[in-house]
């Protein structure tokens, strides 16, 4: 079961140039958002500076590791989101989460950008953001 959390912290406007102020929006795709209800343990940093990606403005796209305790000889159970801000908001959301071992993160981030599976990062969050639904429901 997925849960699609939307915080709208603001009702949006005009700027002083004319340009419409974007919504901030705020969507966490997990089952129970508790479990991202605190600062990531560790951030990885895919993309930085702005891009354009279907009429949005992407600023960031980081991977986050939350460390939820340890497995005993299987080491720390790592939950690890994508996280996309942008123009129209932001969302987080699973990408991955295991028993991963040491440097579940750093592996993460490698694999996802020699794959160009951060096009697809950016893809189903900017859809999520559009449609203000899961991106589960987008496949």
């Amino acid at each position: 079961m997925v849960v699609v959390i939307h915080v709208v912290a603001g009702r949006g406007g005009n700027l002083n140039d004319g340009r419409r102020q974007p919504l901030p929006v705020k969507i966490i795709d997990l089952y129970d958002p508790a479990r991202v209800a605190r600062e990531p343990d560790d951030m990885i940093d895919v993309l930085s500076g702005s891009f354009e990606e279907g009429g949005h403005t992407v600023h960031k796209v980081q991977l986050r590791l939350y460390t939820e305790g340890d497995g005993g000889e299987l080491g720390p159970y790592s939950l690890i989101t994508s996280y996309v801000e942008a123009d129209a908001g932001s969302v987080e959301m699973i990408y991955d989460e295991g028993y991963r071992g040491a440097d579940a993160l750093g592996r993460a981030a490698k694999f996802l950008a020699e794959s160009m599976g951060v096009s697809g990062v950016v893809l189903r969050s900017m859809m999520a953001l559009e449609g203000g639904a899961s991106p589960a429901d987008h496949s």
